[in-house]
């Protein structure tokens, strides 16, 4: 008892020891055996690897999976920038003082209303002036720019149309066609689509990639005039911006008489589309898609990383 009483700090921290030991060398099995796994399973990891490298090396010339991979990746950014230049060549961007971006992020809707009167007024005075302008009326412009109402969240598309008129206008001037008769406004969509152009959404509640404006127009014009103005129309050059590239979609040529030489005229309805390139479009489908989604036809295995 003597014995236990002079001991007994000893013993404690000894039983005390001995326990941690015991939970210790518990602890060091199960890491030992995690750590032995992992060893086991970057071992399979690295000869599967090895394995697909050599595949790859005997598909590829002899070039490892990593090598034809940056390769693939360099047409494809090359391609990328191909599709950025023809997205830029297809756009006719808004003029700025056919946009909102002067009256500031304060303007109310009542005050872009205003703003779109203005313009509407202003481009239907100089178009009456101009010798080759004949529409009339309320839908001269193509539409019906001076509605009692109008919504202000279709303020910058009725604006946007204004600039298309005045654009076309404009190449109607410099080109010398005699007439311009016509102008209407028209929903292009369906027609795209059925010549498979990305016209619609692709996704529920998105942009599709191509967003259109359609244009009809009616002029008149020799055989010269006309040439140049078809040309005009499609030229992205449009002044001082380069982004001003106007489609022509469709057009029709009509001659009362072909035989009559004193009247050298030819009618022309003409289909225009206006571009916006929605960049940000799932089209085409697998281009936002996971990568484990994509097709990798054709195309090196990557590495395993796990």
């Amino acid at each position: 008892m003597d014995f236990l009483k002079k001991h007994a700090r000893f013993l404690v921290v000894l039983v005390v020891l001995a326990v941690l030991l015991f939970f210790a060398n518990r602890e060091l099995a199960d890491s030992s055996r995690r750590v032995e796994a992992a060893r086991g399973s970057t071992a399979s990891l690295l000869k599967a690897n090895y394995s697909a490298l050599f595949k790859d090396a005997k598909a590829y010339n002899g070039e490892p999976a990593v090598v034809e991979g940056r390769k693939i990746q360099d047409r494809t950014q090359n391609l990328q920038q191909v599709e950025s230049a023809r997205n830029q060549m297809l756009t006719f961007e808004t003029d700025p003082q056919y946009t909102l971006a002067s009256l500031g992020a304060d303007a109310g809707d009542d005050d872009k209303v205003q703003y779109y009167r203005n313009k509407a007024s202003q481009l239907s005075r100089e178009l009456a002036f101009k010798r080759y302008f004949r529409p009339e009326g309320d839908t001269a412009l193509g539409f019906k720019a001076g509605e009692d109402r109008i919504a202000a969240a279709r303020v910058p598309d009725l604006l946007r149309r204004l600039d298309i008129v005045a654009t076309v206008s404009a190449s109607v001037g410099r080109t010398g066609v005699t007439w311009l008769n016509k102008l209407a406004f028209k929903a292009v969509d369906k027609d795209l689509e059925a010549r498979r152009l990305p016209a619609v959404p692709t996704a529920d509640g998105e942009a599709p990639y191509l967003q259109s404006e359609g244009l009809e127009i009616e002029v008149q014009a020799g055989e010269q005039a006309l040439y140049n103005f078809l040309l005009d129309l499609q030229r992205p050059m449009k002044g001082d911006s380069r982004t001003r590239y106007l489609a022509v979609e469709r057009f029709k040529l009509e001659k009362a008489d072909l035989l009559d030489p004193a009247d050298n005229l030819i009618t022309a309805t003409v289909l225009i589309v206006a571009y916006r390139v929605n960049e940000s479009s799932s089209y085409p489908v697998d281009r936002s898609a996971p990568e484990s989604q994509q097709s990798k036809v054709g195309q090196p295995r990557s590495f395993r990383d796990r």
